[in-house]
């Protein structure tokens, strides 16, 4: 039981860290921060982040 507890816990403050961070993506988007992005540039980024990880 406590570890179920723990582990609906730890669910949740993920949730609140995923929520957290969409509101800041969205408050840098409407302050043009971040710009509109097609698909393929979009995966294009990650591709190359990727990369650039590999590398390290």
């Amino acid at each position: 039981m406590l570890v179920e507890i723990v582990h609906k816990r730890h669910i949740e403050r993920r949730r609140e860290a995923i929520a957290d961070d969409a509101r800041e993506a969205r408050a840098a988007f409407h302050t043009g921060k971040l710009k509109p992005q097609s698909v393929e540039e979009i995966i294009a980024e990650l591709h190359l982040s990727l990369e650039e990880a590999d590398e390290e």
